[in-house]
């Protein structure tokens, strides 16, 4: 058998959990061929930096070669080739119903554009007129991997030949799916397991909720004695209650919240929870999603919040997602201002934000029922004994038969007004079990390595440091004139790596005068002989812009615009590319 990685993404741990499996696949004796694509095409998606291919050019090796070096085997082949790029004149486009209708030959390459564009922005209804160059870009990009992967594999043995692939929700990886589906071969989709110890490979997409629940089922079913797993199951929402662990790659959200904490809710009210969920991905899966009932949850807000005002004897808590905290500020300030129109319309909601330490939990603990988009909170709403409704196109546990999901606004209106629903702990239990050790553990690529992330005990981040001081010294040498056009006067609002890696990169172009940083320790240190400044002496500074880098960035934001700083001033910089 001969195994072929298509892979785009250099940034750990993807990069990382993509080489474990291309060893394992060597390892059962299969023949292996690994092609990575992220520097030769115009977007360069999650890949390892922007100067890198220069670096390359010059002889050094690039991350991805670094780990194919690791690699043991003598079926083992390693290729960064270079693709045949055409520059393609798109009309204009003005919407994202648009985007989503744009094709490649057959192939709908608009879905998988729209999945990058919002998980690169994080803004799920961007303003596209700002953004052609970049669908260009990313167009250009999966139509030339498309044709790359056609050539490739038009040339394999469709029987003796399987071929892996990260996520496949973005333009690129997409392009690649598209092909393998139109020859027929058979293919796996690796992605995360329940920890960053384990990977998940499967037949099919990680989006494809429904047919991830029958894999589900499948390892309950498979199971001769509950008794442990029951157990896994309870400690698994034990975690999540307590912020203990991580889910995936991703720290619990509960983990800075506190039990117990909740704003005054009225007691001789029914409470009913909403718990918000991000948008991100739903807009590029139509072709999996194929059915909303609604348009998006702020139509269900308005339609809970038209239900509580003509119905007195119940209060709405609306509970947004504690991920919006990284999301675009303009993004958030949409939706800051929908919940202060919302909030002029009646008395009977109560708003807890991204930014809140409230317990979760304990809303759902206060809650007579919970509502919800698609997160998590539906199911764990079950096991804590609370009727679960869920309003969002799918999730994780939407096949459940423990969860409501009303189809039109009557079936909401009577749901909510129900006695008579009792869910059942048990039923929940199938869902924690398998989000608890799904995947299989690594055995060569570790995530957690006290020295950062490593492959066969060589720490990825280590060479990489050797690249990125040659980068901070990279501008140094180039020919650029720093003075031939105005520069404006810049602030990085986050004194880190990523907010270096932006002052070296971006010094030909802007005047960085200095970091902000509310870290009193980081105050008192320089770095590119740069000081770093505590944000409340802000205004106390000639600048023209903040550029705004940083996990908590939307608190951030809040920060400024409190401090008085004008909007028009600050740039919103989520790091989606790890640089090195």
């Amino acid at each position: 058998m001969k195994t072929i990685f298509i892979e785009f993404f250099s940034c750990t741990p993807h990069v990382g959990q993509s080489f474990e499996l291309a060893q394992t696949e060597l390892d059962k004796g299969n023949e292996v061929e690994y092609y990575f694509l992220g520097d030769a095409v115009p977007f360069a998606e999650f890949s390892q930096g922007l100067v890198h291919p220069i670096l390359k050019r010059a002889g050094f090796d690039s991350a991805t070669q670094r780990l194919a070096n690791l690699v043991e085997g003598e079926r083992f082949s390693y290729f960064e080739p270079e693709l045949d790029v055409t520059r393609h004149r798109l009309p204009k486009i003005t919407c994202l119903d648009e985007l989503k209708q744009l094709t490649y030959r057959a192939f709908n390459v608009g879905l998988g554009i729209t999945s990058s564009l919002i998980s690169y922005l994080k803004e799920p209804s961007p303003d596209l007129q700002h953004y052609q160059a970049l669908i260009a870009d990313m167009y250009d990009s999966a139509a030339a991997v498309y044709e790359f992967t056609l050539a490739l594999l038009e040339k394999q043995c469709v029987e003796n030949t399987q071929v892996f692939l990260m996520n496949g929700r973005f333009c690129c990886y997409r392009a690649v799916f598209q092909v393998i589906t139109e020859l027929g071969f058979h293919f796996k989709i690796h992605e995360g397991g329940c920890d960053s110890r384990h990977y998940t490979l499967h037949p099919s997409r990680p989006h494809d909720l429904v047919t991830n629940q029958k894999y589900m089922m499948e390892a309950w079913s498979a199971l001769s004695d509950k008794v442990e797993a029951s157990e896994i199951a309870h400690e698994f929402f034990a975690k999540n209650r307590k912020g203990v662990g991580e889910i995936g790659y991703i720290e619990r959200f509960s983990k800075n919240q506190i039990e117990g904490n909740l704003p005054t809710l009225p007691s001789d009210k029914k409470i009913l929870a909403f718990f918000t969920s991000t948008e991100d991905e739903y807009e590029g899966l139509f072709d999996l999603i194929t059915h909303r009932h609604w348009d998006s949850q702020f139509q269900l807000f308005d339609v809970l919040t038209q239900f509580v005002n003509d119905n007195l004897d119940y209060h709405l808590v609306i509970r947004v997602h504690p991920h919006m905290k990284k999301s675009s500020p303009k993004l958030l300030e949409r939706w800051k201002s929908f919940f202060e129109t919302l909030l002029n319309k009646t008395a009977s909601v109560t708003i807890i934000d991204e930014s809140s330490d409230c317990s979760s939990y304990s809303l759902i603990d206060a809650a007579d029922k919970v509502l919800t988009y698609g997160s998590q909170t539906g199911i764990e709403a079950v096991y804590f004994g609370k009727p679960s409704i869920m309003l969002g196109p799918v999730a994780w546990y939407s096949e459940f038969d423990c969860i409501e999901k009303p189809k039109t606004k009557a079936e909401l209106v009577s749901l909510l007004t129900r006695d008579d629903i009792t869910p059942n702990k048990e039923s929940s239990l199938p869902y924690a079990y398998y989000m608890a050790t799904r995947g299989e553990l690594m055995r060569y690529y570790d995530h957690n390595a006290k020295e950062g992330p490593s492959f066969k005990g060589h720490v990825i981040h280590s060479s990489d440091q050797r690249v990125a001081r040659l980068n901070r010294n990279l501008y140094k040498w180039l020919p650029v004139d720093r003075e031939s056009s105005f520069k404006q006067k810049t602030l990085i609002f986050g004194f880190s790596k990523h907010g270096l890696d932006y002052a070296v990169l971006h010094q030909s172009t802007r005047q960085i005068i200095g970091f902000l940083d509310n870290n009193k320790e980081k105050q008192k240190t320089k770095a590119l002989g740069l000081s770093v400044f505590a944000p409340e002496v802000v205004n106390q500074l000639d600048f023209d812009l903040v550029v705004i880098i940083g996990n908590r960035a939307s608190e951030m934001y809040r920060q400024l615009r409190e401090l008085g700083v004008k909007k028009e001033k600050l740039i919103f910089h989520h790091p989606i590319v790890q640089l090195y």
